[in-house]
This record gives structure tokens, C-alpha cells and sequence, in this order.
């Protein structure tokens, strides 16, 4: 009967030790910080690209207006690219004592950059609010003459629509993932 004690066979039982190196963590650690810095890297290229696309556009487009809304989108992806890249890429750290505790600060700088990732766009909203102010009587008066402008312009308006939906959830779905990590670290 006391062989069948489930508590008895709980606290006999035979306990392993899970062994994970320092040096595991450590690299641990190296993938996140490289998989950051290309992050960092990656949108480095693309709003360095929006800039010069913003600037080709400037050079087109007459109006005071538009050029104004072009100016503070360039410049809020300007700022973007700082921040984000200041954020994921910081200029100088001292380095944790612990594997383990490198790849905590490599997975909450992460976690970081994914909440403050929507205060980061709030410099795009004056350039698109301006932008997009002095564009609609422009667009009015040309779907008055051709309405075809506003059917071609449905699937930018779609996939736009599935972008704004997607975004948080992609975003949720990485915080969780990495939360789960930090849990499982034991921070």
C-alpha cells in the first residue's frame, strides 16, 4: 500500500538535472542581438529608400501643400530610422556578467522595440495628415472627370486595410513569443 502512495512515489522519485551551459545562452544571446541588428539594418534600407522616394515625388508635385506633407513625412521617417535603429543597434553597452543574462537583455530590448513600436510612428501622422489633406480635392476633381481613378484605386485601399488589420496581430504574436521565452527564463 505504501509503494501505491501517490505522494510517496512523488517525492521518491528520481530528479534530473537540466544542464544548459553558460556558453548556450550566450549564443543564444549573439543570434538575437545579429537577428536585431538586421532588423536594425533592414529598416535602415527601407526608409532610406521611402526618403528618396518622398524626394522624387517632391521634385514632381507642385503644390506648397503637398510639398510641405512630403517634407514632414521625410522627415518623420528620418527620425523613425533613428530612433529604431539607436533602439535596436545601441552604440554602447557593458556587457551582462552571464550568458543567460545577455540573451534576457537581447530578448527584452526585442520585447521593447515591439511595444514602442507605434509611439515610433506618431512623427509620420503631421506629413500624412498634410499630405493626404491636400491631395483629396486634387483626387476629387480627377475622379469627377474619370472614375475609373477610384476603382483603380481600391486594391491599394484593400491591401492597405489588411495591412492596418495584420500589424498588431503579427506584432501581439511576437510579443507573446517572446514573453513565453522570458517566462521560461525564469525573469
Amino acid at each position: 500500500m505504501q509503494n501505491n502512495d501517490p505522494q510517496n512515489i512523488w517525492q521518491s522519485q528520481n530528479v534530473e538535472e537540466i544542464k544548459v551551459s553558460p556558453a548556450y545562452f550566450k549564443l543564444k544571446a549573439d543570434q538575437q542581438r545579429w537577428k536585431n541588428r538586421w532588423i536594425a539594418i533592414g529598416n535602415d534600407v527601407i526608409y532610406l529608400a521611402t526618403v528618396a522616394f518622398l524626394g522624387f515625388v517632391f521634385m514632381k508635385t507642385a503644390n506648397l501643400t503637398s510639398r510641405i506633407g512630403l517634407t514632414l513625412l521625410a522627415a518623420g521617417s528620418l527620425y523613425f530610422i533613428y530612433q529604431r535603429h539607436a533602439h535596436l543597434w545601441p552604440a554602447s553597452e557593458t556587457p551582462p556578467p552571464t550568458g543567460l543574462e545577455a540573451y534576457r537583455q537581447e530578448l527584452r530590448r526585442s520585447q521593447d522595440d515591439q511595444r514602442k513600436f507605434w509611439r515610433m510612428l506618431a512623427p509620420f501622422l503631421p506629413g500624412a495628415i498634410v499630405f493626404v489633406a491636400s491631395a483629396v480635392p486634387i483626387v476629387t476633381r480627377a475622379a469627377s472627370t474619370n472614375p475609373a481613378i477610384l476603382v483603380n484605386a481600391v486594391p491599394f485601399c484593400v491591401l492597405l486595410a489588411v495591412w492596418l488589420v495584420a500589424l498588431p496581430i503579427v506584432r501581439r504574436r511576437r510579443l507573446r513569443k517572446i514573453q513565453e521565452e522570458l517566462d521560461a527564463l525564469g525573469s
